[in-house]
């Protein structure tokens, strides 16, 4: 899936699609991680 880069202040940011958050149980925190030059996204697990 191809999703653009936007601007958010002084920072950037993605938009994640609704179904995506949904099927990966994400409301409004996640774990961020780069591995070998890979952004890793994951739900924070409670």
């Amino acid at each position: 899936m191809l999703i653009n880069i936007v601007p958010i202040g002084n920072s950037k940011g993605i938009r994640i699609p609704k179904a995506i958050l949904d099927q990966c149980d994400i409301e409004n925190e996640v774990d961020l991680e780069v591995e070998n030059g890979k952004i890793i996204i994951e739900p924070i697990k409670r």
